[in-house]
């Protein structure tokens, strides 16, 4: 099971001029360079043993990865039409445990807006797999599957 490719899940939320994104999410395959639109299992794709590397990584060795990659660049905010840059806000990453089950991440990121921005538009990078999406709090809230590249 820790092998299987399942997609990552968002919860956006904006308030009092900012906007959180928080991930659940696996976030050795995306350091391993694994393309997740295509990949079912990460035993079957030529990165397997780097996978496997950064699942035995500690929590803070994989975080130091994680600010050092890069991977949160691709993900795109247009607030308005412009883009937003976001900050990595916090990263809960488990022990290793068990290697035969997945070790999912937590992930928060986040960005200020100003005045009364009203259209976002997300960006999900080509090769980071499925985006379940959901925004919490407004009274008709966005839910949706959002695949790698849309």
């Amino acid at each position: 099971m820790a092998h299987e490719v399942s997609p990552t899940v968002g919860d956006i939320t904006v308030a009092d001029g900012r906007v959180e994104l928080s991930l659940r999410i696996t976030l050795e395959s995306f350091l391993a360079g694994i393309d997740l639109d295509i990949a079912t299992d990460t035993n079957d794709v030529p990165q397997a043993a780097d996978y496997d590397t950064l699942r035995a990584l500690a929590p803070q060795e994989l975080a130091e990865r994680v600010r050092s990659s890069g991977m949160v660049a691709p993900i795109v905010l247009e607030v308005d039409g412009a883009t937003r840059e976001w900050a990595l806000r916090s990263l809960d990453i488990p022990e290793v445990g068990d290697a035969e089950l997945p070790r999912v991440s937590q992930m928060v990121l986040e960005t200020e807006v100003t005045g009364n921005a009203s259209g976002f538009r997300l960006l999900w990078p080509d090769g980071y797999g499925t985006l379940i999406l959901r925004q919490i709090s407004p009274d008709a809230p966005y839910t949706g599957y959002i695949s790698g590249g849309e």
